[in-house]
């Protein structure tokens, strides 16, 4: 009895697992036949936060994990996420793929429903997933809101001096620059401090020497200044053709004297720089040279005067040339320039020469007798016959500039 009851209780298992075997084919035949049951948790369908999915047939099921940093514990932490891969190689690839990056791992499985549910157990923490040591109290990274805001006042305190030092270094410097400017504003003023009043030889011959109230480089040497002065408030001096007078003045600053004259002020410039880029037409050409005639006119006129009240007397120009004629706003022009003028009275008789200077006039506008210094000195009309030649060749001047019938001209020539 008892060896047939063994042997009966052992047929009888054996039976069971029998039976068991078909049961557990026929149900894995069903689940590839119809697709797994997964797990769904961070990875479902678009219409599903979570919660199962049924795969297509041939998927997998998995169960994913990645370290990721958490803030609040300053450490990295394991997140869990779960779903089905699509059947074939697509899913195989993917299953093997997580496992060869550092923090991830991946566990995959097909043998039944939800077999990626309770898989935890593959997880293992990396060594960068211990948390970091809090910092001691006593220490400054204990207290992050007080160092702020000291860095960040120092830093913009750093910014400001910088640029305050820069500011200043800029004002210094143009002080300095202005301050040297102001003191070589005149070469020629300045080479008479240290020459005793000679000046640079050279440089006089350079430059065109003219009294201030023409164009062209002044050279303001004091006979000169005081001449032009003592002509120009000569009585019935004013007159249309002639540069009107304002005012003169002496300023004294350090080694040197600035001479200044002030005088009536035409935005054309001179005649000569007139000349060089406009052209004249008939009109212009009739007024131009009439009033220079009648200007020069005016200067050689000897005016008497009567018991009361002194004249006029005759005044000779010595200098004319176009740079020392200005053009008027009106087309007119006025003569300027005295700087080397010589007065005749014919009721004293005498002759008010100027002062013994280096210049003489202009080489281009001197008649042959000044060239060759046979002039007569003495005698006033050579000085206006000389003037009268001087004004035949500014008038030549002018003409050149003026449209002819056939609508040429000459170019200008300096």
């Amino acid at each position: 009895m008892s060896g047939g009851k063994k042997g009966g209780t052992v047929n009888a298992v054996m039976v069971r697992l029998y039976d068991l075997q078909p049961t557990v084919y026929f149900e894995m035949s069903l689940i590839a036949a119809a697709g797994l049951t997964c797990n769904c948790d961070g990875y479902c369908p678009s219409d599903k936060q979570m919660g199962t999915y049924r795969t297509r047939p041939g998927g997998y099921c998995f169960s994913a994990v990645e370290e990721v940093w958490d803030a609040e514990r300053e450490s990295f932490v394991p997140e869990w996420s779960f779903g089905c891969l699509p059947p074939a190689e697509q899913g195989f690839v993917q299953c093997n793929a997580g496992r060869q990056l550092k923090g991830r791992d991946i566990f995959c499985c097909n043998d039944s429903n939800l077999c990626n549910r309770d898989v935890f157990s593959m997880y293992k923490e990396s060594r960068h997933s211990t948390p970091r040591p809090p910092p001691p109290p006593n220490s400054k990274l204990a207290e992050p809101s007080n160092a702020s805001p000291i860095v960040i006042i120092a830093v913009v305190l750093s910014v400001c001096l910088v640029v305050v030092f820069s500011l200043g270094a800029v004002l210094v410097y143009r002080r300095r620059r202005l301050k040297r400017n102001n003191e070589s504003a005149s070469p020629v003023m300045a080479g008479s401090c240290e020459n005793g009043g000679g000046g640079s030889n050279r440089l006089r011959d350079l430059i065109d020497r003219s009294s201030g109230s023409g164009s062209g480089l002044p050279l303001l040497e004091e006979a000169s200044w005081f001449r032009e002065t003592e002509i120009y408030q000569t009585r019935l001096m004013r007159h249309d053709n002639v540069l009107g007078f304002v005012a003169a003045d002496i300023k004294g600053t350090g080694c040197y004297t600035q001479m200044l004259l002030v005088t009536d002020y035409h935005e054309r410039g001179s005649l000569h720089d007139y000349l060089q880029s406009r052209l004249l037409d008939r009109a212009g050409l009739l007024a131009c040279c009439l009033s220079l005639a009648r200007g020069l006119d005016h200067l050689h006129t000897e005016i008497p005067g009567g018991p009361a009240a002194a004249g006029k007397p005759a005044i000779a120009h010595r200098d004319i040339k176009s740079k020392n004629v200005l053009m008027k706003r009106n087309g007119e022009c006025c003569i300027a320039d005295f700087g080397l003028a010589v007065r005749y009275s014919s009721e004293t008789g005498k002759m008010d020469v100027a002062a013994p200077v280096a210049r003489v006039g202009t080489r281009r506008y001197m008649n042959p007798e000044q060239l060759d210094e046979s002039i007569d000195v003495g005698c006033f009309d050579s000085f206006k016959r000389a003037d009268v030649y001087s004004l035949g060749l500014v008038l030549w001047e002018i003409c050149r500039r003026c449209a002819t019938v056939e609508g040429m001209i000459s170019k200008a020539e300096p």
